[in-house]
């Protein structure tokens, strides 16, 4: 993917910079307006766990990926218990090196640890980033919405460090910031490094920095995805 113009980038900076935070501070506000109409019981809850690779072996989920879907699993029985209707859902592409999707090692995993079939949702898409995993959940939710008009409670469980990226992606593509369950994990001083430039380029210049018309795109994971 051929890389934009340096000079085109840095004037887009300048005009998302005067843009982006207002625009944020604008959803957080109107968040805030219907934050007690959100917050209604739908009915359903959806447990959405945020994917990561790589797979070990590349068939199985890597220890970062399991311990989501391991506290997915701790929640689901807990909501149950108290009478919910609970799904668990799953997505995430074939990387490489791996041999299989994220969202195929997943289900495999949950499978063999016995939750039900009927309450897995699989979620076969090419998304290859959080923003894709923020799409997906927004677009669950507006599918599972009853004529009621309450939507299912959203829980997405995703790792701790990257946590004020994915409040923000929530807040600029769904208008809300859903309940989310936080892994600690064991990252590098580099990564979290990262993470935080990223925090800051995403809160204050591109909310949407991994989509296919940033001009920031070709740091995307979608350079390592598999072409399905």
């Amino acid at each position: 993917m051929r890389k934009p113009n340096a000079l085109v980038v840095l004037l887009w900076i300048a005009i998302r910079l005067c843009y982006t935070p207002v625009a944020i501070l604008a959803k957080y506000l109107g968040y805030l307006k219907r934050r007690r109409s959100i917050a209604e019981d739908g009915g359903v809850v959806i447990l959405f766990v945020a994917a990561q690779h790589p797979l070990e072996d590349g068939v199985r989920v890597g220890e970062a990926f399991r311990n989501r879907l391991i506290e997915a699993i701790r929640w689901y029985l807990r909501l149950r218990e108290q009478g919910k209707a609970v799904k668990v859902t799953v997505c995430g592409p074939r990387y490489y090196p791996d041999s299989i999707p994220l969202y195929q090692a997943a289900k495999e995993f949950l499978l063999a640890e016995r939750l039900p079939e009927t309450d897995l949702i699989v979620i076969r898409d090419e998304g290859s980033n959080c923003l894709d995993e923020i799409r997906f959940a927004r677009d669950l939710c507006q599918r599972m919405t009853p004529e009621s008009g309450k939507p299912p409670k959203l829980i997405i469980i995703e790792a701790c460090y990257k946590r004020w990226r994915n409040y923000i992606g929530c807040l600029w593509m769904m208008g809300l910031v859903p309940e989310f369950i936080l892994i600690p994990e064991d990252v590098s001083r580099k990564e979290k490094a990262i993470e935080a430039v990223l925090a800051v380029y995403t809160t204050l210049i591109d909310p949407d920095w991994q989509s296919p018309y940033s001009p920031l795109r070709w740091l995307s994971w979608r350079t390592r995805r598999v072409p399905q």
